[in-house]
């Protein structure tokens, strides 16, 4: 029953339904051909490309970071993994406001930024004609420590001082017309050798010894006493008296040279007589004189002294006062026993009562 019943379908299609369709070609294997449609021949308009491997174009590579010039920005320009190392532009000079060298700057990289950075510091101060202690003033104190130029006389004397960004010895005095001085003013090796006029530089001036004095008296007496006597010749004879010494020493400094001397040193009461004498004078001899001993020390072995103290010795007891004095010194007494004794006139006699000091010199014409 099952049987017919599927037949009576196929034969009829389902009930109830008209079968419209084409009716089926013969179904030969040629007619069946026949009727097919022949896909090969050509693909419709919208058929997907071919998507066989070969096909397939190779994807876009991943370039990850391109290098570029590191940059003051923060990032990794150049690639090396490392952030705004050594970028353009940095260590490039700049002024920083500050003073002298420490004016002078430098770009830095800070926090993606450029920026100037100080890169002198404060240092000491040097000849250079820079401000190196960054205070506004360049090579200031420098220099002031004496020196030697080189030079003769008077032009040897030097200061350090900077100049021009170096140190040198300048001279504390130019040449000038030779003087009497007791100096070599024309720096040319030789000491009051001429006056500019010709004249030897030690002698008179105006008919009178050109002699300098100064007396440094103690308490009591006449003090400051000085005369003058007659130019010399050959040799000058000088006097220096006095009655006693403020101490036991009385000093006598002889700067007077050019011209031999001989000294007279005379005291009543005993004294320690100290000379000193420049290296440039020349002493013939020094006579002690007075009615106590008396001793002289600081001359050199070579010149000659000779005592004439105590009684029946001396020339004069005592002579402190210019011309004399009314209290049983004799001051000429003692000018005629040298001048008898020597030879040579009197040049300058210098005393006081009670004696500290006295100094022999040549007269600044």
């Amino acid at each position: 029953m099952r049987w017919m019943l599927w037949g009576v379908m196929i034969g009829i299609g389902p009930l109830g339904c008209v079968d419209d369709r084409p009716p089926e070609p013969e179904r030969g294997d040629a007619a069946v051909r026949d009727a097919r449609p022949v896909l090969a021949d050509r693909a419709p308009p919208d058929a997907a490309p071919d998507v066989t491997p070969d096909a397939i174009p190779d994807a876009a590579p991943d370039v990850g970071c391109r290098p570029a010039p590191e940059q003051c920005n923060g990032q990794d320009d150049d690639c090396d993994e490392t952030i705004d190392e050594d970028p353009d532009g940095a260590g490039a000079a700049c002024a920083f406001p500050l003073p002298g060298a420490c004016a002078v700057g430098a770009q830095a990289c800070v926090g993606g930024d450029l920026q100037c950075m100080q890169a002198v510091v404060p240092a000491d101060e040097i000849c250079d004609e820079a401000d190196n202690d960054c205070d506004g003033a360049a090579d200031e104190g420098l220099g002031g420590d004496a020196c030697d130029t080189g030079a003769l006389g008077a032009c040897a004397d030097g200061v350090m001082r900077c100049g021009e960004g170096q140190l040198r010895c300048v001279a504390l005095a130019e040449a000038v017309a030779e003087s009497c001085t007791g100096s070599d003013d024309d720096c040319d090796g030789a000491i009051d050798e001429d006056d500019g006029a010709g004249d030897p530089c030690v002698g008179c001036v105006d008919d009178l010894p050109d002699v300098q004095t100064m007396v440094v008296c103690g308490g009591g007496g006449p003090v400051n006493q000085v005369g003058l006597g007659e130019c010399a010749v050959e040799a000058e004879l000088h006097i220096v008296g006095q009655y006693e010494p403020t101490a036991a020493r009385t000093t006598v400094t002889v700067t007077r040279f050019g011209v031999p001397l001989v000294l007279v040193l005379s005291a009543y009461e005993p004294t320690e007589w100290v000379v000193e004498l420049d290296p440039r004078v020349t002493v013939e001899q020094v006579i002690v004189n007075g009615y106590e001993p008396s001793v002289v020390m600081g001359l050199p072995p070579e010149i000659e002294v000779v005592d004439r103290t105590r009684p029946g010795n001396y020339l004069s007891a005592c002579a402190y006062a210019w011309p004399g004095d009314d209290q049983g010194c004799d001051t000429q007494g003692l000018v005629r026993g040298v001048e008898a004794l020597t030879g040579l006139t009197l040049t300058s006699f210098q005393g006081c009562y009670s004696g500290t000091a006295f100094t022999l010199a040549t007269a600044p014409r």
